[in-house]
């Protein structure tokens, strides 16, 4: 299925947790899954989680 990214606005497919997706293989801790989903609706392109999780001052205190 594909979806919109609710940080950045571009199309990607999302497995829709019908099938592993490539969402599974992003390593995110315990206070980036928390921002993220307070913070958007739903799910993000690959380019932005892999910002998110790549970035160690997120989420910015």
């Amino acid at each position: 299925m594909e979806k919109a990214c609710g940080n950045c606005g571009r199309s990607f497919p999302c497995g829709g947790g019908i099938e592993p997706c490539w969402c599974d293989q992003v390593r995110l801790n315990e206070s980036q899954l928390t921002v993220i989903g307070s913070a958007f609706r739903d799910c993000l392109c690959p380019a932005c989680l892999q910002q998110i999780s790549a970035d160690a001052s997120f989420p910015k205190s």
